[in-house]
């Protein structure tokens, strides 16, 4: 798919930008309790910094869905997945696992079938050893599964989409299998009463 050139620098623009966002997430910042400096702070890091890995996501997205229906698109769209993805995660998986061996034993690591998990292949957990590669392995799996999404979409346009919300509020797959519920997920008015308690006496320095 061709990208006006307006449109690629846009997007350019905003990944540079989100990609400061994803950074300022993992930075630790000092701040003073609950005092302003904490405002601050989790409004970056709690707030507007979580626009950044959804929009990596809706811009991969967005790239894979204007290969839809062409010749052959899922087979070229995996297969440079593969080159851009898989491989690197398994080498920095890998990685990841031999950097670990000097405080854990070779068997802790690999030993009795805990090698899926050591190169990320283990779908029931997370990234073991290099976890901050969740990302490329959700999105690859996204990459797999595209047809499937690809195909409600059509189908049940935006009844898909409002589905999909409501199932992230529910359920919690956390980047591995089984799901489950995650009840602590949907805010009631009570939680909103409390955190707002809570903003007003930080910045009033109660």
């Amino acid at each position: 798919m061709a990208v006006e050139a307006t449109v690629s620098q846009k997007i350019r623009n905003l990944g540079f930008v989100c990609a400061l966002l994803v950074v300022a997430t993992h930075v630790s910042w000092a701040h003073d309790g609950l005092g302003p400096s904490w405002v601050v702070w989790n409004l970056v890091d709690q707030g507007v910094s979580r626009i950044a890995v959804p929009f990596f996501f809706c811009v991969s997205g967005y790239m894979l869905a204007g290969h839809f229906g062409t010749a052959g698109w899922f087979g070229n769209e995996v297969a440079k997945r593969v080159r851009s993805l898989l491989v690197p995660f398994l080498v920095w998986s890998l990685a990841g696992a031999l950097l670990a061996l000097p405080d854990a034993s070779f068997g802790a690591i690999f030993g009795e079938g805990r090698w899926l998990a050591a190169l990320g292949l283990d779908l029931r957990v997370g990234p073991t050893w290099n976890y901050a590669l969740w990302y490329v392995r959700a999105l690859f799996l996204l990459v797999l599964v595209s047809p499937v999404l690809g195909g409600l979409v059509r189908r049940f346009g935006r009844a898909w989409l409002v589905a999909a919300f409501v199932l992230n509020l529910l359920i919690d797959v956390n980047d591995c299998l089984p799901v489950k519920l995650r009840a602590e997920r949907i805010f009631t008015a009570k939680d909103l009463r409390d955190a707002s308690e809570e903003v007003i006496r930080s910045v009033g320095g109660v």
